[in-house]
């Protein structure tokens, strides 16, 4: 799926699950109106919403904040897209027995997360006063060994990852979760191109994905095909976990 950030499978379920009347809705990500690549969090309702809210924004977007619009507007079933940290924390909730903000959340897809970076620093200082780069100028953003930017008419400009990771919020050194360990389906993109990593954790989840798999919205290929994918996801949750239990 073009409009996604690698293989789509995120956006695929959610529009699968809203034609099959699964859910009312899903918490997203999605951008600022009046501040170029500025994630907010949102509640999806429709294809359009759906698909506007695909790719990833690399700045922190607070979706649990959501919730409570979730709830105000009696929504009884949606999905919750989020990282790591926003999953281990609805959980948490669940576990607590917030019904009146977590009880609609029906499904939670964990995205594969390293680090997250600074809005002001990154964006703002660094690509677009830095770099000179207009930020209503960059289609899509990717991390693939470097930071990718693509830009309007095609042009791809990088920055190092060594250099990037120097933005990253430094409360990310915290987490040791890179894999969403705690969702029900986990994706992301690690190193794959036009594809999406992704790990059925519950049954719950399996159902989601076998019924996008059944509709046509999604074609599935096994894991034993993507060796490399794999070692590298193990590499970066081992990874990450070490330096959250090193973090003093």
């Amino acid at each position: 799926m073009s409009a996604g950030q690698d293989g789509g499978v995120a956006t695929a379920l959610l529009l699968n699950a809203l034609d099959s009347e699964l859910i009312d809705g899903a918490i997203v990500s999605s951008t600022d109106t009046s501040q170029p690549w500025l994630p907010v969090p949102s509640i999806a309702r429709s294809h359009e919403e759906i698909l506007a809210a695909a790719g990833t924004r690399y700045s922190y977007s607070p979706g649990l904040l959501a919730l409570k619009k979730v709830a105000d507007e009696q929504l009884k079933k949606v999905v919750f897209v989020g990282p790591p940290c926003q999953v281990i924390a609805l959980r948490r909730m669940q576990r607590a027995n917030l019904k009146k903000m977590v009880g609609p959340v029906d499904l939670v897809i964990g995205l594969f997360c390293s680090e997250s970076f600074s809005y002001e620093r990154l964006m703002l200082e660094k690509i677009q006063k830095g770099m000179g780069i207009n930020l209503n100028d960059v289609e899509k953003m990717n991390i693939k060994g470097r930071m990718q930017l693509t830009l309007k008419g095609g042009k791809i400009v990088e920055i190092p990852l060594k250099e990037a990771r120097s933005y990253a919020e430094p409360y990310c050194r915290f987490c040791g979760d890179f894999s969403a360990e705690f969702a029900d389906i986990s994706l992301g993109g690690v190193g794959l191109d036009g594809q999406t990593f992704t790990v059925t954790r519950t049954e719950h989840g399996k159902r989601f994905l076998d019924a996008a798999v059944e509709s046509g919205a999604l074609e599935v290929r096994p894991v034993d095909e993507f060796k490399k994918a794999l070692d590298l996801m193990v590499r970066l949750s081992i990874s990450k976990r070490s330096r959250a239990q090193g973090t003093t």
